[in-house]
């Protein structure tokens, strides 16, 4: 619970999310109206338990799944009726009449479940059924054979009905034979679950739906591959299968298909007219099919690859980012090539316009409206200004070509795309997809710079700069931090920029440190980075504990910490922990960024094109500060200070981790570029 103090007066505030289409919050504040605080603390947790009940009873309406996930749906369904279709008739008996009969039975079943979602059918839905089987006798024998199996008279029994209803009903089963569903239960739920769908009825059916119609399509492209072989009354066939199956393998290609009746595409003297696919999420098609392997375009690819990549977790946000960006800038410059027209000459082609991208895209109204020819008519007359590069220094021309480490990283990413159909494999291990005829070779460029000087270092002056400003000595307000004014607001905007200068820190290891974390009672105060379940870390050296530096103290960084504390925060810098933004990105964006341009309106003077200093720059800054420390600060203790791995043997596996008492020489040293602050009276953020 949040409590605290109005001069005699105890309050009581909560931060509120406005619902999950909106990450804004809203501040609620209420008088306690009780100076005591017991007696404050009780009724402050009343208002939590009541705040609790709303939030039960009017929970966050839940969206409709996305086209993305139902296509995930329809793809995974699609993909487990082919492989079972193709294990089940592609090995003896070869009765192909008996297969092209039940392919086209089934084929009505799930077309009739695909529109209705669920068994047993609707009289409207069993007589359409019917109808359509009225060509043969076999065929509406085995119709109505396989309809009592399933239950799908209007007159049987729903199978199946516990499934159907909300997780954890526990209503009975009515009276009467359970019978099997036409889309195994548990199918339905693991497709769910695999595409992150809430489990509600309605999803349950749409589910349904979805997987019926995907199994019909399947069953259609199966006849589709046993018509192929038609010849003389079927009296062929198992040659020319036996012979598909000893030299291509038993996995039916996808074809593509058009929007009409299926079951008028597998026979045209069928008149069913209601039997097409659902027309939710219309299956992914392969493009082509090149000498028996799957040809697909080059957006095709990296959809399947993102996908792919995101559900295994290979891929994080920042790689599945990448590959969309690079993938769509070379379909810009190349066009949507199929995988077998991809060349290394447009690999190159690709490379040209990388080399006359504006460093800086996308970001102003004229990328976003214009789109990538706007981008790229920018880029030109960037780089034919860049021509004579004394004038355009001094003219200030925005710079043209993405560094190298940029562009390795796009042109790294896109070969993992292409790389992808590769992969791909039936259950033998037969590729199943065609896979670009393009080198990547000698395409990335070279990184000539010395490692450390790719990152802007400040100088201890402009460190001292960049910490004295109306942020840390008083400011006009909490919505005005960068005038000045009387007013020391003691927030991540005031501490993080000075944990930076100290501890030459990664971003994430203070920005969501928990308050437990910080260790206030011990001989020497400590910071204790560690992962867990609310923080992750680079390394295993990451986890380390730091001594808490005297001068932080001396400015109030525990009395911060205990009202935090008292207030019930979890987090030592609250506010940056509020949405699912990462909080060092918060930070960058609403902190560090801002406080950087208001101290540096001109740039600083290691300023290198458009790259200013940034929290990695305060990483070097402190590294190299520490060299200069009299005496000596040990490499050892040094690494340990920052979290980078032991260099030796010796050190990492037989010394002992550096310890608080330790590692305090090197906060002595480092505190010295906050000696110029003075201590305020801590202020909270919102208690003005």
């Amino acid at each position: 619970m949040s409590v605290y103090r109005r001069g005699a007066i105890y309050w009581w505030c909560r931060r509120l999310k406005l619902g999950s289409p909106d990450p804004r919050s809203i501040m609620l504040r209420l008088s306690l109206k009780t100076s005591d605080k017991a007696e404050a603390r009780s009724r402050a947790h009343a208002l939590d338990m009541e705040l609790q009940m709303v939030a039960l009873r009017f929970p966050d309406q839940q969206s409709a799944p996305s086209k993305e996930k139902l296509e995930s749906i329809q793809l995974e369904a699609l993909r487990f009726k082919r492989d079972q279709i193709a294990s089940l008739q592609t090995r003896p008996p070869f009765d192909f009449i008996e297969h092209w009969r039940s392919n086209v039975v089934m084929a009505h079943i799930y077309g009739a479940l695909a529109r209705s979602g669920t068994v047993p059918l609707s009289r409207g839905e069993w007589s359409r059924a019917m109808d359509a089987l009225t060509d043969t006798p076999e065929e509406q024998s085995l119709f109505e054979e396989v309809a009592s199996r399933y239950g799908l008279n209007p007159s049987c029994v729903a199978p199946e009905v516990a499934t159907l209803h909300e997780p954890g009903d526990d209503r009975p089963l009515p009276d009467g034979p359970r019978r099997p569903f036409p889309v195994a239960p548990r199918f339905v739920l693991n497709a769910l679950e695999n595409a992150k769908i809430r489990d509600t009825p309605d999803n349950r059916r749409t589910a349904v739906a979805i997987m019926a119609a995907s199994y019909q399509q399947a069953l259609l492209e199966a006849n589709e591959d046993l018509s192929k072989n038609q010849d003389n009354g079927w009296l062929n066939h198992l040659p020319e299968s036996l012979d598909r199956l000893l030299s291509q393998g038993a996995t039916p290609q996808p074809r593509p298909r058009d929007r009409s009746s299926p079951v008028q595409a597998a026979r045209p003297s069928s008149n069913d007219e209601a039997s097409s696919p659902l027309p939710v999420a219309d299956a992914p098609k392969a493009s082509s099919i090149e000498g028996g392997l799957i040809d697909l375009t080059v957006s095709e690819v990296t959809d399947l690859a993102i996908k792919t990549n995101k559900k295994s977790k290979a891929w994080q946000e920042s790689a599945q980012r990448n590959a969309r960006v690079i993938s769509e800038i070379f379909i810009a410059v190349n066009g949507n090539l199929l995988m077998s027209e991809v060349r290394t000459e447009h690999l190159y082609a690709l490379r040209d316009r990388l080399e006359r991208m504006p460093t800086v895209w996308g970001k102003s109204a004229e990328d976003r409206h214009g789109g990538y020819p706007a981008i790229f008519a920018r880029g030109d007359r960037l780089a034919k200004a860049w021509e004579d590069a004394i004038r355009a220094r001094t003219d200030k021309v925005a710079t043209v070509g993405l560094s190298v480490t940029t562009f390795n990283r796009h042109i790294r990413t896109l070969r993992q795309v292409f790389d992808f159909p590769g992969d791909l494999v039936d259950g033998r291990g037969r590729r199943t997809h065609v896979q670009p005829e393009a080198s990547f070779r000698k395409l990335t460029s070279r990184d000539r710079r010395r490692k450390n000087t790719r990152k802007p270092v400040p100088t201890k002056g402009e460190v001292h700069h960049l910490l004295s400003g109306p942020v840390h000595v008083g400011c006009a307000g909490e919505d005005d931090r960068f005038s000045p004014g009387s007013v020391v607001i003691h927030d991540s905007a005031y501490w993080s920029p000075l944990l930076f200068a100290i501890y030459g820190n990664r971003s994430n290891e203070f920005c969501q440190l928990p308050l437990d974390h910080v260790i206030d009672k011990a001989p020497i105060p400590f910071l204790r980075v560690l992962e867990w379940q609310g923080q992750t870390v680079k390394t295993s050296a990451t986890n380390r504990d730091l001594p808490i530096a005297p001068l932080l103290i001396h400015l109030g960084f525990l009395e911060y910490v205990r009202q935090l504390r008292d207030r019930g925060y979890l987090w030592l810098f609250p506010e940056l922990n509020l949405t699912r933004e990462k909080p060092s990105k918060v930070f960058m964006e609403h902190a560090f960024r801002p406080l950087v341009e208001s101290r540096f309106p001109n740039g600083t003077s290691v300023k290198r094109g458009d790259k200013e200093i940034d929290t990695q720059s305060m990483r070097k800054f402190v590294t190299n500060y520490l060299l200069g420390a009299e005496p000596k600060i040990e490499l050892r203790l040094r690494q340990a200070f920052v979290g980078h791995e032991p260099t030796t043997t010796i050190d990492s596996i037989y010394e002992a981790d550096a310890t608080v008492e330790e590692l305090l020489p090197c906060v002595i040293k480092t505190q010295e570029v906050i000696a110029h602050l003075t201590p305020h009276t801590i202020l909270l953020r919102s208690e003005m």
